[in-house]
């Protein structure tokens, strides 16, 4: 009994994730690449409280090389009770 509660809480779950994503293109950029020089800056930031808390960081630092190429590199931490996780993205 309990498997099946948990895999409709599961189905439930991926379920309702679906409708986040029909207002995405209102949350998201376009896809073309940076022109040769433009930089762009990002950041986000997140935290949950409760029995478990954790807090989420991240910044990345964009730019154009031209031929349609651009280089970023990205910085996060994932603080969750009293671990913390950091990375680096190239």
């Amino acid at each position: 009994m309990k498997t099946r509660i948990k895999l409709m809480w599961v189905a439930g779950s991926l379920g309702l994730n679906l409708s986040a994503h029909a207002g995405r293109p209102l949350a998201t950029e376009d896809a073309d690449v940076l022109s040769r020089g433009s930089c762009e800056w990002e950041s986000f930031g997140a935290g949950t409280r409760g029995e478990a808390s954790a807090r989420s960081l991240s910044t990345q630092l964009g730019c154009g090389l031209g031929l349609n190429s651009q280089l970023a590199l990205a910085r996060a931490q994932t603080r969750t009770d009293g671990e913390t996780e950091r990375t680096w993205t190239l």
